[in-house]
């Protein structure tokens, strides 16, 4: 048992010791195994750090490590070929410290987002400080790092784009200059996709569609903007050029509102870089001025042979060495010897007339032995003895060894050029008497240039007697001196036009006023050749007096024109206010009638009836304007009217102005309404009153004017004949110009709101116009008014202007009256005016009704009152309708206004009567009591 126990225990302290064995060798194997892997990590890691540093080290992107406050902790050496500074002199500065001016706010802006985002990758370009080189464009693509929970630093990466950027300028500064030369271009440039869609054209090719704008065909085709036939004439050659890839360039003629013009057109197809059409380009240039130049061209050689054989122009040319000469068959013509003839040189000379012998011999001999080329106008005479004028040129001509061989030349008559010389000669002798004796003044100029090439003066070298007479300057003095020496001035006059005409060639023409002598002077500019101009100056003083007198009668007819205008406006107006006053006045005068006068009710009626009568005034005052307000004139003496209105006018303006009448002797009668003369008075005292500031004087004046034919040509508004002048003063504020073209526009007041109407003046001068006068207005700030009005003698002695007393006229009636009037309020207000008044009342609302009513009626119709425009027929044609079956019954006619069916321009013949709409009850009676006791 012991043994056993022995042998158990031996056995488990075996197991145990190879079970520390074993796990010690199981421990050994496992750190040696982990000892390599931490020596292979180890080796792994130190290569990845030596290629880092090697890609850091050699990269042309600079790597720069910026601490969180955006000091830079780390930057690799790269920054030193982008900055020219050293590692050491950036790091630890800081990040703005480098950067442009002009760029800090767009950095600085991408830092915050770096750090406020730090997945976020920001790029930013920028400008920066070179130590050598100045500014430099960099970008740099950063993005944060972490240290849980905060960031730490900014890792970027810097690239120098310093080159890109000149390159992206230069790219541009390529497009825009490409862009100018297609646009100034002497042709017509565009550009096409595939499908035929204008990409880009040029303005001129714009101009040719007749638009102003190339953007305005990008995207069109050409089905777009040509004819159809044309346009599928373009896009045939268009798929061509695409299918075969090759250039087309042909010439095509098309008719331009009706004229013929040829173009040249390159179309070729444009290539990417992979050889894949993406497109085509086109240029067509007017070739029409080049056509038809070769075409003159052609027809000029023909006309040049034609010309050469019928102008003796020909050639000829001597053998040094034989001495021979040979004659063109036009020189042998000229010399009238037979074709084919050739002379020796001697002979040739003797054909010049004696005294020219010696010239040419000079000529011939210096050409043939030191090779000088001679120009030269001689005599010959022919061997029939004719004087012939020629013109003889030479020029040597040498071998190879340059040795004189030859000489050659041309041989041309210019007989007729000699006489057309002499002729000109004398016709400039001619045209320079023609100079001297112009009563313009003409003066020849040349400019004159200053250091930088720039006309600066202008020297005369030419001027003619007139030019003397005018300025007082001799001509010994003028010529050969500059403008600025003649005239006596810091600066040559007029430089910079005369230069534009010396230079370009083309005339011009102004106007200039010479304040010493008050002349206008027309001054036209012409250049007969470069730099030389010629200047005529004509007195035009009369011509522009006529131009602004006739500039003066346009205005007075266009303001004549106007204020009719105006009148025909007012007119029409008036006659529709007329008809509603009418029933507004009408009624509330039988309101009144009925209201008891304690009654509030009768103060509101009453003040419709005041305001409608203001109305009515407002709108007779319209029909004075328009002149279609019905009157009755007589023969009357103004002065007369005058003094009757005094003591009224002496109320109207009050006592701080003094009323001064200063009436003309003998003045002679005028036919008018009393009643508008005392319109006219009433209205121009008010007014001068109101222009007068505190106390002053109106002056009223009357005397005779006449008129004749030439004043009445410079005053169209007046006619000639004898004329009673009415003249009112006063010395208050005055008016300028542009209120006096205004005064007689109705509506048109210089009172403040609620102080006037603007229709007193505009009624006096419808009033005035109606009468045949006519006025005038004179008036200047601070120095009064002057009103003058002419009215026309009657020719016959005023008769006595009285009025039947109010209280005699009886206001109610018992006769028959037959009412006519369209208007249905008024036809019914007027019937119960009548009837209240005590007449029995026929009411029709047409013409026919009122006959049908004047046949059925039993009794006897004392009077017929009725509208004068109507349907059917006018009051007129219905009046003298009823006549033939009535011969005594009385007529009262009615309207807002006349049309001239009653009355002439509305003034009524001495047997017509007449009431104005709107009328009160009171006032019809009256009317209708005088009708019916006439």
């Amino acid at each position: 048992m012991v043994h056993n126990e022995k042998i158990i225990t031996i056995i488990s302290i075996l197991k145990g010791v190879f079970f520390i064995v074993f796990t010690s060798c199981l421990l050994f194997f496992l750190i040696v195994r982990l000892q390599d892997k931490i020596n292979q990590s180890t080796n792994k890691l130190r290569e990845s750090e030596e290629k880092f540093r090697f890609l850091v080290k050699n990269s042309s992107d600079s790597l720069v490590i910026f601490n969180a406050d955006g000091s830079q902790k780390y930057v690799s050496p790269a920054s030193e070929r982008i900055t020219g500074f050293s590692v050491s002199e950036l790091e630890g500065r800081a990040l703005d410290s480098i950067i442009h001016p002009d760029d800090i706010a767009n950095v600085m802006a991408a830092w915050d987002e770096v750090l406020t985002n730090p997945k976020n990758v920001i790029t930013v370009q920028y400008r920066h400080i070179h130590k050598t080189d100045g500014w430099v464009y960099s970008e740099a693509i950063a993005q944060s790092f972490l240290n849980e929970p905060a960031i730490n630093g900014v890792i970027a990466s810097v690239r120098d784009i310093t080159k890109q950027k000149k390159t992206e300028d230069l790219l541009r500064l390529r497009e825009s200059y490409l862009s100018a030369m297609i646009e100034n271009l002497p042709g017509l440039i565009w550009l096409k996709d595939t499908e035929g869609r204008f990409l880009t054209v040029n303005s001129k090719f714009a101009n040719s569609c007749g638009l102003n704008d190339s953007q305005l065909l990008v995207g069109k085709t050409d089905l777009d903007i040509w004819p159809k036939d044309l346009a599928k004439k373009y896009i045939a050659d268009d798929a061509e050029i695409l299918r075969s890839k090759t250039t087309l360039n042909k010439e095509e003629v098309i008719f331009d509102k009706g004229q013929r013009r040829w173009f040249e057109t390159f179309k070729t197809p444009i290539s990417d870089n992979q050889d894949i059409v993406i497109g085509s380009a086109g240029y067509a240039r007017d070739i029409t001025e080049r056509r038809r130049a070769e075409e003159a061209l052609k027809s000029n050689y023909a006309l040049l042979q034609i010309a050469s054989e019928t102008a003796k122009f020909g050639g000829w040319s001597v053998d040094l060495e034989k001495n021979i000469c040979t004659w063109s068959d036009a020189v042998a013509e000229i010399h009238d010897m037979p074709f084919g003839y050739s002379p020796s040189v001697q002979e040739a000379i003797q054909f010049y007339a004696p005294k020219w012998r010696k010239k040419i011999t000079q000529c011939f001999n210096s050409c043939a032995k030191e090779g000088n080329s001679y120009d030269e106008e001689m005599e010959i005479i022919t061997q029939e003895g004719k004087h012939v004028w020629v013109r003889a040129t030479g020029r040597a001509v040498k071998n190879e060894k340059e040795q004189i061989i030859k000489v050659q030349g041309s041989f041309q008559d210019i007989t007729e050029k000699k006489q057309a010389e002499e002729a000109l000669r004398e016709s400039e002798e001619k045209l320079h008497s023609l100079f001297s004796a112009m009563t313009e003044m003409v003066v020849v100029h040349e400019l004159v240039f200053d250091d930088k090439g720039m006309p600066c003066n202008y020297r005369i070298l030419d001027c003619n007697q007139a030019f003397c007479q005018i300025t007082k300057i001799k001509k010994e003095t003028a010529i050969g001196k500059t403008a600025t020496e003649v005239y006596k001035t810091d600066s040559a006059p007029y430089i910079d036009l005369y230069a534009g005409v010396a230079l370009s060639g083309e005339s011009d023409e102004f106007v200039t006023y010479y304040a010493p002598m008050d002349k206008h002077f027309l001054v036209s500019v012409v250049s007969p050749r470069k730099n030389l101009f010629a200047t005529i100056t004509s007195d035009i003083t009369e011509i522009k007096k006529s131009q602004a007198e006739r500039e003066k009668l346009q205005d007075q007819l266009n303001q004549s024109q106007k204020m009719e205008s105006v009148g025909r406006l007012a007119g029409g107006i008036a006659h529709d206010f007329n008809n509603m006053l009418s029933v507004i006045i009408g009624y509330a005068e039988l309101a009144l009638e009925k209201i008891d006068p304690a009654s509030p009710l009768y103060a509101n009626v009453n003040s419709i009836q005041q305001a409608g009568k203001r109305s009515a005034d407002l709108t007779r005052q319209l029909l004075a304007f328009a002149r279609k307000q019905t009157i009755a004139p007589k023969v009357i003496d103004i002065n007369d009217i005058i003094e009757g209105m005094l003591s009224m006018l002496r109320r109207l303006i009050g006592e701080d102005v003094d009323l001064l009448w200063h009436p003309g002797r003998n003045v002679q009668s005028i036919k008018i309404d009393p009643c508008q003369i005392d319109q006219l008075l009433a209205n121009l005292c008010v007014n001068a009153r109101d222009a007068i500031d505190g106390v002053g004087k109106i002056t009223l004046e009357t005397s005779e004017k006449s008129f004749d034919e030439d004043y009445c040509q410079d005053h169209p508004e007046a006619k000639p004949g004898d004329y009673v002048l009415l003249e009112v003063s006063d010395n208050g504020c005055g008016m300028d110009k542009k209120t006096m073209n205004h005064i007689f526009e109705p509506f048109f007041t210089t009172k403040e709101e609620g102080q006037g109407t603007g229709l007193g003046l505009a009624s006096i001068y419808g009033m005035i116009k109606q009468n045949n006068g006519f006025i005038y207005v004179y008036s200047e700030l601070g120095q009064g008014t002057t009103f003058k009005i002419y009215l026309p003698v009657s020719g016959t002695k005023s008769a006595e202007v009285s009025e039947k007393p109010i209280d005699n006229l009886a206001e109610h009636g018992n006769e028959t009256i037959l009412l006519v009037e369209d208007e249905s309020a008024i036809l019914e207000m007027t019937t119960t005016m009548l009837e209240r008044i005590g007449f029995r009342v026929l009411a029709a609302a047409t013409p026919s009704e009122a006959i049908r009513l004047a046949n059925e009626y039993r009794g006897r119709i004392d009077l017929l009152m009725t509208d004068v425009v109507m349907p059917e027929m006018n009051g007129r044609v219905l009046a003298e309708n009823l006549l033939s079956h009535y011969p005594d019954i009385k007529r009262l006619f009615m309207s807002g206004y006349t049309a001239n069916v009653i009355a002439h321009h509305g003034v009524l013949d001495d047997n017509v009567h007449f009431i104005q709409k709107p009328f009160s009850k009171k006032d019809l009676g009256m009317k209708l009591r005088e009708v019916l006791e006439s």
